[in-house]
Protein backbone atom coordinates (compact mmCIF):
# COMPACT_ATOMS: atom_id res chain seq x y z
CA UNK A 1 0.00 0.00 0.00
CA UNK A 2 1.58 3.32 -1.07
CA UNK A 3 1.28 6.30 1.61
CA UNK A 4 -0.62 8.55 1.00
CA UNK A 5 0.54 12.52 0.06
CA UNK A 6 -0.54 13.65 3.33
CA UNK A 7 1.74 10.95 5.26
CA UNK A 8 4.27 11.94 2.73
CA UNK A 9 4.03 15.33 3.02
CA UNK A 10 3.96 15.37 6.83
CA UNK A 11 7.43 12.79 6.92
CA UNK A 12 9.07 15.76 4.40
CA UNK A 13 8.17 18.22 7.47
CA UNK A 14 9.31 16.64 9.91
CA UNK A 15 12.57 15.46 8.22
CA UNK A 16 12.89 19.35 7.28
CA UNK A 17 12.16 20.27 11.01
CA UNK A 18 14.50 18.20 12.29
CA UNK A 19 17.46 19.14 9.98
CA UNK A 20 18.92 21.85 11.96
CA UNK A 21 19.86 19.52 14.42
CA UNK A 22 21.39 17.43 12.26
CA UNK A 23 23.14 20.28 11.00
CA UNK A 24 24.17 21.61 14.11
CA UNK A 25 25.32 18.45 15.47
CA UNK A 26 27.80 18.56 12.10
CA UNK A 27 28.36 21.50 11.55
CA UNK A 28 32.30 21.35 14.00
CA UNK A 29 34.69 19.15 12.83
CA UNK A 30 35.54 18.19 16.34
CA UNK A 31 32.33 16.77 18.10
CA UNK A 32 33.50 13.36 19.62
CA UNK A 33 31.16 10.82 20.07
CA UNK A 34 31.01 6.79 19.75
CA UNK A 35 30.43 6.77 15.92
CA UNK A 36 32.96 4.48 14.04
CA UNK A 37 34.99 6.80 11.38
CA UNK A 38 35.78 4.99 8.27
CA UNK A 39 36.27 5.70 5.37
CA UNK A 40 33.20 7.80 3.97
CA UNK A 41 33.47 9.65 7.60
CA UNK A 42 36.94 10.69 6.71
CA UNK A 43 35.62 11.79 2.97
CA UNK A 44 32.89 13.44 4.29
CA UNK A 45 34.33 15.37 7.25
CA UNK A 46 36.67 18.13 5.78
CA UNK A 47 33.35 19.51 4.18
CA UNK A 48 31.48 19.16 7.15
CA UNK A 49 33.50 20.13 9.94
CA UNK A 50 33.91 24.43 9.46
CA UNK A 51 37.33 25.17 11.08
CA UNK A 52 38.99 22.40 8.70
CA UNK A 53 36.57 23.12 5.46
CA UNK A 54 38.21 26.75 5.88
CA UNK A 55 41.64 25.69 6.58
CA UNK A 56 41.83 23.58 3.23
CA UNK A 57 40.34 27.03 1.42
CA UNK A 58 42.98 29.08 3.07
CA UNK A 59 45.63 26.39 2.23
CA UNK A 60 44.34 26.46 -1.56
CA UNK A 61 44.12 30.27 -1.74
CA UNK A 62 47.14 30.86 0.04
CA UNK A 63 49.05 27.90 -2.59
CA UNK A 64 47.86 29.93 -5.34
CA UNK A 65 49.94 32.91 -4.57
CA UNK A 66 52.89 31.40 -5.26
CA UNK A 67 54.45 31.16 -8.52
CA UNK A 68 56.35 27.90 -8.23
CA UNK A 69 53.92 24.69 -8.34
CA UNK A 70 50.84 25.81 -6.24
CA UNK A 71 48.87 23.16 -6.54
CA UNK A 72 52.00 20.98 -4.64
CA UNK A 73 51.74 23.44 -1.88
CA UNK A 74 47.80 22.97 -1.56
CA UNK A 75 48.81 18.71 -1.87
CA UNK A 76 50.94 19.82 1.13
CA UNK A 77 48.24 20.61 3.51
CA UNK A 78 46.06 17.61 2.75
CA UNK A 79 49.46 15.61 3.58
CA UNK A 80 50.41 17.33 6.85
CA UNK A 81 46.56 16.43 7.79
CA UNK A 82 47.32 13.22 7.65
CA UNK A 83 50.44 13.08 9.28
CA UNK A 84 49.59 15.24 12.23
CA UNK A 85 46.56 12.64 12.44
CA UNK A 86 49.62 10.30 12.87
CA UNK A 87 50.91 11.96 15.55
CA UNK A 88 47.69 12.37 17.16
CA UNK A 89 46.96 8.67 17.36
CA UNK A 90 50.39 8.20 18.74
CA UNK A 91 50.88 10.68 21.09
CA UNK A 92 47.73 11.83 22.11
CA UNK A 93 46.98 15.05 23.44
CA UNK A 94 44.28 17.38 23.44
CA UNK A 95 42.91 19.87 20.59
CA UNK A 96 42.56 23.54 21.14
CA UNK A 97 39.90 24.48 19.62
CA UNK A 98 40.46 28.31 19.92
CA UNK A 99 44.02 27.24 18.04
CA UNK A 100 42.33 25.61 15.29
CA UNK A 101 40.14 28.74 14.63
CA UNK A 102 43.31 30.73 15.42
CA UNK A 103 44.97 28.36 12.31
CA UNK A 104 42.18 30.04 9.45
CA UNK A 105 42.25 33.72 10.74
CA UNK A 106 46.10 33.66 10.55
CA UNK A 107 46.03 31.97 7.34
CA UNK A 108 43.54 34.53 5.93
CA UNK A 109 45.98 37.49 7.16
CA UNK A 110 48.95 35.71 5.33
CA UNK A 111 46.78 35.62 2.42
CA UNK A 112 45.74 39.67 2.68
CA UNK A 113 49.62 40.35 3.02
CA UNK A 114 51.58 41.25 -0.09
CA UNK A 115 54.60 40.30 1.31
CA UNK A 116 54.04 37.55 3.67
CA UNK A 117 51.69 35.56 1.95
CA UNK A 118 54.87 35.14 -0.93
CA UNK A 119 57.40 33.82 1.22
CA UNK A 120 58.38 30.76 3.12
CA UNK A 121 56.17 31.79 6.17
CA UNK A 122 53.00 30.72 4.07
CA UNK A 123 54.43 27.47 3.46
CA UNK A 124 55.23 27.25 7.37
CA UNK A 125 52.07 27.93 7.82
CA UNK A 126 50.09 25.68 5.43
CA UNK A 127 52.19 22.46 7.22
CA UNK A 128 52.11 24.05 10.66
CA UNK A 129 48.18 23.97 10.17
CA UNK A 130 47.69 21.22 8.62
CA UNK A 131 49.62 19.15 11.81
CA UNK A 132 47.70 21.06 13.90
CA UNK A 133 44.66 20.08 12.26
CA UNK A 134 45.53 16.81 11.73
CA UNK A 135 46.62 15.87 15.52
CA UNK A 136 43.13 17.02 16.27
CA UNK A 137 41.52 14.31 14.29
CA UNK A 138 43.56 12.01 15.64
CA UNK A 139 43.11 12.79 19.36
CA UNK A 140 39.59 12.58 18.99
CA UNK A 141 39.32 9.07 17.18
CA UNK A 142 37.42 6.38 18.83
CA UNK A 143 39.85 3.65 19.56
CA UNK A 144 37.01 1.26 17.07
CA UNK A 145 37.70 3.29 14.18
CA UNK A 146 39.26 2.01 10.98
CA UNK A 147 42.10 4.46 11.02
CA UNK A 148 43.59 3.63 7.90
CA UNK A 149 40.08 4.17 6.13
CA UNK A 150 39.12 7.21 8.15
CA UNK A 151 42.86 8.96 7.28
CA UNK A 152 42.51 8.04 3.41
CA UNK A 153 39.08 9.63 3.41
CA UNK A 154 40.17 12.91 4.96
CA UNK A 155 43.66 13.34 3.40
CA UNK A 156 41.78 12.57 0.04
CA UNK A 157 39.12 15.22 0.41
CA UNK A 158 41.14 17.70 2.30
CA UNK A 159 43.68 17.52 -0.58
CA UNK A 160 41.18 17.73 -3.31
CA UNK A 161 40.02 20.81 -1.73
CA UNK A 162 42.66 22.56 -1.57
CA UNK A 163 44.47 21.86 -4.63
CA UNK A 164 40.73 22.89 -6.05
CA UNK A 165 41.06 26.25 -4.83
CA UNK A 166 44.34 26.78 -5.80
CA UNK A 167 43.54 26.01 -9.58
CA UNK A 168 40.83 27.99 -9.28
CA UNK A 169 42.24 30.87 -7.82
CA UNK A 170 45.01 30.44 -10.07
CA UNK A 171 43.44 30.88 -13.33
CA UNK A 172 40.68 33.28 -11.80
CA UNK A 173 42.12 36.84 -14.10
CA UNK A 174 46.00 35.71 -13.71
CA UNK A 175 48.23 38.87 -13.02
CA UNK A 176 45.20 41.74 -13.53
CA UNK A 177 44.33 43.84 -10.43
CA UNK A 178 40.77 42.40 -10.09
CA UNK A 179 42.85 38.87 -8.84
CA UNK A 180 44.84 40.53 -6.45
CA UNK A 181 41.73 42.43 -4.90
CA UNK A 182 39.26 39.32 -4.57
CA UNK A 183 42.78 37.67 -3.19
CA UNK A 184 42.73 40.21 -0.35
CA UNK A 185 38.89 40.07 0.06
CA UNK A 186 39.00 36.15 0.44
CA UNK A 187 41.66 36.63 3.00
CA UNK A 188 39.43 39.48 4.45
CA UNK A 189 36.78 37.02 5.04
CA UNK A 190 38.69 34.41 6.20
CA UNK A 191 40.48 35.93 9.07
CA UNK A 192 37.03 37.50 10.41
CA UNK A 193 35.28 33.42 9.85
CA UNK A 194 38.28 32.46 12.28
CA UNK A 195 37.67 34.51 14.41
CA UNK A 196 34.00 34.24 14.87
CA UNK A 197 34.67 30.49 15.43
CA UNK A 198 36.75 31.41 17.74
CA UNK A 199 34.43 33.56 19.46
CA UNK A 200 31.88 31.15 19.28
Amino acid sequence: MRPSNTTSTKWLLGTAALSPLFLAGTAFAHGGGDHVHGLFDGLAHPLLGVDHLLAAVAAGVLASRSTAVPVLKAAAFGGAVAFGLGLGLVFGGSPVEVLLAASVSLLGLLIASPRLGLGPAAASATIAFGLLHGHAHGVEMPASAEVGLYTSGIAFTTTAVAVSVALLATRFGAGSTLRDKATRAAGAILTAAGAALALA
